[in-house]
């Protein structure tokens, strides 16, 4: 055997490792393609061949930096394959390690996919639904929704002929370079070629010529935020999710949010008219009611929370489609917050925000230790202290997610979920269809007894199973009355969904005032459907959700203002600041929407809402104007991101390590 280092012999393996890396490249920008062909709806309507240019030459960076680690370790061996024998087992372990990069990209580009069909982005924090959902759940909606036989012989199909192309391509020849050992240079000039394609490998491993190596928020590299998602690789998407999740839950978390600002700091700028010296969250977010505002008290308070209730069915572009015909009822007669945003992006998030009085710091508050007890700014502790009974009500199993657990954690009186009525109740593997669930409230709460009830629903969530012929939807029935309705991206169905939720709740609301008599409604969604009528959502259609009071004994004096802005976290201040005694004290991070002194800015899921515009956080899109805003003002978005991180920061402190803090 012939051990003797050869230049032709080194360069020819390497010359393997670029076809591994030219094919694996070549894979991945056809899914990029595709799936821009596949979401091109979602385009901006601006946009240009440059766009384009900058896409591709973006995602290159991206896929070089994944396949020059899978062509790492053979390209570090060629160096010491000295002989056909060592040359030829590198070449096994090169096709073998190609083949399965190759299986991996369309495994994982397959379900990005199907990923981004339901939530319109690449792999992200919403993966973790996958370990901490209801997993038989998952697995029958993604049954039910998408043609999953066919989708996996397609995949089958894209993996074999993925892997017989890259046999093909790796049996044809090389470029010949037995010209270098023949070569009249000397070996320092040879040896200067070597070390220049290991930097020039290097460069490619790290994807930038900069200080630093190409990262995940480099992917806004054209003016259209749909392109910028599709930038970065499914490979990209799932370290960057991974990596922030283990960030978020160490320590070193905090920084993510306040840096090198301290909770003090944070504080300070949440609270800039106190003036505090105390070492105690606690201390700084107390609230104090002024004078009691309203001159009926309810007895009985139901926060309605309806599955993916999105605001947009409630803009006069969209009246014709009469998808909330109760909603706006109850929003006319009573107090819509119209810019409103959600605590969380998804049920589980925004529950526990709700639930615990804390923002979603991206930790798992439902898992945390902390959770075990009750925090000081629990949904539940000031209504008991006002003499109400505090109920959860859940169209699911309350195991789900830890919710019963953690509701009485954090002082629920009683939970009722799925478990609770009978096996018969019609449902689907999420929960009981709303209607169902509404007359169990009707008959469980009992009218002699002060109540507040938490309500979540469950019917409007794929695989969307409710029969809309039996409930008389009238898009279904007669979808003619609707011309434009055939203009939808979504299907009517899913359209129907929303509808469904609307006659739901129109017919508890109207029950329940006639029995539970004063009472006061509070009707929100947990995040928003990703269903949109419109190819082109704005920002607002995309992030927000309602808020709807309405009680038209309680809420007697409340005057209508468009100035309001708020999240979930401000429903307890607002409810508690209207219906609590002069004086009484409680817990929040959240401001009172109905004191024209406080903040009117809206702090939800990566989200900045005002009266007047709306920003995500993560800068993926621009600032827009609100729908009915004819008109808005750019404003400096440095004041929006120092507010929510501070938020955030405190929330995060608060989980983790308590109240109290050190300078």
């Amino acid at each position: 055997m012939n051990l003797r280092f050869s230049w032709h012999g080194l360069m020819q393996n390497w010359q393997k490792d670029a076809k591994v890396a030219i094919f694996l490249v070549g894979l991945m920008m056809a899914f990029r393609f595709a799936m821009v062909v596949i979401f091109h709806e979602q385009r901006a309507e601006a946009g240009s061949l440059f766009d384009y240019i900058l896409f591709f030459l973006g995602g290159l960076l991206f896929d070089l930096r994944v396949v020059l680690m899978v062509t790492l370790p053979t390209f570090i061996l060629g160096l010491f394959a000295w002989g056909d024998l060592l040359s030829r087992w590198l070449g096994w372990l090169r096709i073998g390690i190609g083949s399965i990069a190759i299986l991996l990209t369309v495994l994982l580009y397959v379900g990005d996919i199907g990923f981004f069909a339901e939530y319109h982005d690449q792999y992200n924090q919403w993966v973790y639904g996958l370990f901490h959902d209801d997993f038989r759940a998952i697995l029958e909606t993604i049954w039910k929704t998408y043609p999953v036989v066919w989708i996996g012989l397609g995949t089958v199909v894209l993996c074999v002929l993925s892997l017989v192309f890259f046999y093909r391509w790796m049996r044809s020849g090389e470029f010949s370079t037995r010209f270098i050992d023949k070569a009249p240079v000397s070996w320092f000039w040879k040896l200067s070629l070597i070390v220049f394609l290991i930097l020039l490998y290097a460069v490619g491993l790290r994807g930038s010529i900069h200080s630093r190596p190409l990262q995940y928020e480099d992917t806004g590299v054209t003016t259209d935020y749909f392109l910028n998602k599709l930038v970065a690789n499914p490979y990209f998407a799932l370290y960057y999710t991974r990596s922030q999740h283990r960030h978020l839950s160490r320590a070193a978390g905090l920084e993510r949010f306040l840096k090198d600002r301290s909770i003090r700091d944070a504080l300070r700028l949440i609270y800039p008219e106190k003036e505090i010296d105390s070492n105690s969250i606690d201390d700084w977010i107390e609230g104090t009611v002024g004078t009691q505002s309203s001159k009926t008290l309810p007895k009985h308070i139901f926060l309605i929370v309806l599955e993916s209730q999105d605001s947009w069915p409630l803009l006069d572009e969209y009246a014709w489609l009469d998808l909330a015909p109760n909603l706006k009822e109850f929003a006319e007669k009573g107090l819509h917050v119209k810019s409103f945003l959600s605590a969380g992006s998804t049920t589980r998030t925004t529950l526990d925000s709700i639930i615990t009085g804390l923002p979603d710091a991206h930790v798992f508050t439902n898992f945390q230790p902390s959770s075990q007890k009750r925090y000081s700014t629990a949904f539940a502790t000031p209504f008991q202290k006002l003499g109400y009974q505090v109920n959860l009500f859940y169209g699911g199993h309350l195991s789900w997610q830890r919710l019963g657990e953690l509701a009485r954690n954090q002082g629920f009186d009683n939970t009722y979920g799925r478990e609770h009525l009978p096996l018969t109740a019609k449902g689907d593997s999420w929960g009981v269809f709303d209607e169902v669930l509404f007359d169990y409230i009707l008959e469980k709460v009992d009218p002699s007894v002060p109540s507040v009830n938490l309500i979540m629903t469950t019917s409007n969530h794929s695989p969307y199973p409710v029969d809309l012929k039996a409930t008389g939807c009238p898009h279904v029935l007669c979808p003619e009355n609707y011309g434009k309705l055939d203009e939808s991206i979504t299907k009517t169905q899913i359209l129907g969904h929303l509808w469904y939720n609307d006659y739901c709740v129109g017919r508890f609301v109207r029950e329940a005032e006639k029995r539970f008599a004063p009472a006061l409604f509070a009707i929100t969604g947990d995040h928003t459907s990703r269903r949109f009528f419109s190819s082109r959502p704005s920002l607002y259609e995309y992030k927000s959700v309602p808020l709807i009071l309405y009680g038209p004994e309680v809420l007697q004096g409340v005057r209508y203002s468009d100035r309001m802005a708020g999240a979930h976290m401000d429903i307890l201040p607002t409810i508690i600041g209207w219906i609590a005694p002069e004086g009484f004290k409680y817990l929040s991070l959240g401001n009172n929407l109905l004191d024209p002194k406080s903040r009117q800015i809206g702090l939800g899921a990566n989200t900045v809402i005002t009266p007047d515009l709306i920003w995500a956080v993560d800068g993926k899109r621009p600032m827009e104007g609100l729908p009915w805003k004819e008109n808005f003002e750019i404003v400096d978005t440095q004041y929006f991101e120092d507010l929510y991180n501070a938020v955030h920061g405190v929330g995060w402190w608060y989980i983790m390590k308590g109240s109290k803090f050190e300078d």
